[in-house]
């Protein structure tokens, strides 16, 4: 039986644009299903909340992934987190890559800054990520402090 593989969603704004690139390429290659959310075209005018949004959206209401490129992934981990369902995260090791998908089984978007993180640690973390499973295995206690932060979102998204 084949196993389901969930859509990708990708975007970035201009400081990650070449590497969102190489990206989708290396993630097709990989035979995953991946939707580019923009930008299309390399713009130095482009502002990083409106890619967040877009993949953030997709992500939460299509049960996929996501990953946002900038300049550090600060801003769009920020912007991504506001949408209900989205849970971004900053992540610059492969290692920590994986942890966002075993050890927070909610972590449903990957953050990564080309200012910060070399290319191939880049290729690397997303390779991880990909290939990251949530498991039956997870412990309670990581059940548990998920389930908090989704009582957080609600508690506060419904004022």
């Amino acid at each position: 039986m084949t196993q389901h593989k969930e859509t990708i969603y990708i975007g970035a704004d201009h400081r990650g644009f070449e590497v969102k690139k190489e990206i989708i390429e290396m993630l097709r290659e990989m035979e995953e299903s991946v939707i580019d959310c923009g930008n299309t075209v390399q713009d130095l005018d482009d502002d990083y909340p409106d890619f967040a949004e877009v993949v953030a959206q997709n992500v939460s209401q299509n049960s996929g992934k996501g990953i946002l490129i900038c300049g550090s992934g600060i801003g769009m981990s920020i912007a991504a987190n506001k949408v209900p369902g989205a849970y971004a995260s900053l992540v610059t090791s492969p290692e920590s890559a994986e942890k966002t998908i075993v050890h927070n089984e909610g972590g449903n978007i990957l953050c990564l800054g080309v200012d910060t993180t070399p290319k191939e640690t880049i290729k690397e973390i997303v390779k991880r990520w990909s290939q990251a499973k949530k498991t039956d295995q997870t412990p309670q206690r990581y059940k548990r402090r998920q389930e908090k932060i989704k009582m957080i979102e609600k508690k506060f998204c419904e004022q």
